[in-house]
């Protein structure tokens, strides 16, 4: 088991007693509809997507994406300038928008911001995050401006799946979305989505 709850504070909440993940998602047509703050799981056929994509705002992109190992779903993005790589997408990373590789930011002249780091927790423990911010970065045709990233050591899947992952896209770049996860045609739909009133 995790120590889930010890990440609770940290995210501003009462109690975190587990995670959902891409494994339960992938059998559904699932949505995360971050303004809204809703979850939506439609059943998993040819019905459901038709209604979804019938209703889906003109605002709605549809990135490709594919598996690595049993549940990193990665898909093409741009980091600044430099020409298009893959990220790992992380619904689940809070508090930043990215992750990237060492390499990958220093290549693109990303400044560190030691000044700012702090102590936080993870899964396997205590670990110094040190904040950065990416002045552009997409995910398909999806562009956001002055995304906060973490640094907090080695970005442990690299390299792991005999390609090379940028870094992974996390909850803050998702955050203006509904996020829509057809695992039958591999697409992401990312929707722009009024927060609830």
């Amino acid at each position: 088991t995790l120590p889930f709850r010890q990440l609770s504070a940290g995210l501003g909440v009462k109690r975190i007693d587990g995670v959902i993940g891409t494994t339960l998602f992938y059998h559904f047509l699932t949505t995360l509809d971050f303004p809204r703050g809703e979850l939506v799981l439609r059943r998993k056929n040819a019905e459901s997507l038709k209604t979804f994509t019938a209703e889906s705002s003109e605002d709605s992109v549809a990135v490709p994406f594919w598996m690595a190992s049993d549940h990193f779903m990665v898909g093409w993005g741009r980091v600044e300038t430099l020409p298009p790589a893959l990220l790992f997408v992380d619904t689940g990373l809070a508090g930043a928008g990215v992750k990237l590789a060492e390499p990958v930011i220093k290549e693109a002249g990303i400044k560190l911001e030691e000044d700012k780091a702090s102590e936080g927790a993870g899964a396997g423990g205590m670990l110094k995050i040190v904040p950065y911010t990416v002045r552009q970065l997409s995910f398909g045709d999806m562009r956001e401006d002055d995304i906060a990233g973490i640094y907090d050591g080695p970005f442990p899947w690299e390299n792991t799946f005999g390609f090379h992952l940028a870094g992974m896209v996390g909850h803050d770049f998702f955050k203006p979305y509904a996020l829509t996860l057809d695992f039958d045609t591999m697409r992401i739909f990312l929707t722009n989505q009024p927060a609830s009133p």
